[in-house]
């Protein structure tokens, strides 16, 4: 799980569009813990900046850390089946 201000932060970039802020805030989280929560919302900001193959990349480390976490298989089932629209909160 991300770490509140971290999380906090990163998703206030993301509401800002400010994915590469975003990025950058969720990656010093993963240094510090990896998650695949944090993986996950990696992978739509990703798929937001229309870059699949990193979403898909990120994906895989988050089912490699928790194996049926919903959101994430959920994720990666629309991209298998070339549906994954990013969804904005």
């Amino acid at each position: 799980m991300m770490l509140p201000h971290i999380a906090g932060m990163a998703e206030v970039y993301r509401r800002k569009n400010q994915r590469t802020d975003a990025i950058q805030e969720l990656q010093a989280a993963l240094e510090l813990r990896d998650s695949a929560v944090d993986r996950t919302t990696l992978a739509h900001i990703y798929l937001e900046q229309k870059k699949p193959d990193l979403a898909k990349a990120e994906l895989a480390r988050a089912l490699k850390i928790a194996p049926n976490y919903t959101e994430a298989r959920q994720l990666q089932e629309r991209l298998q089946n070339g549906n994954a629209q990013p969804k904005r909160p």
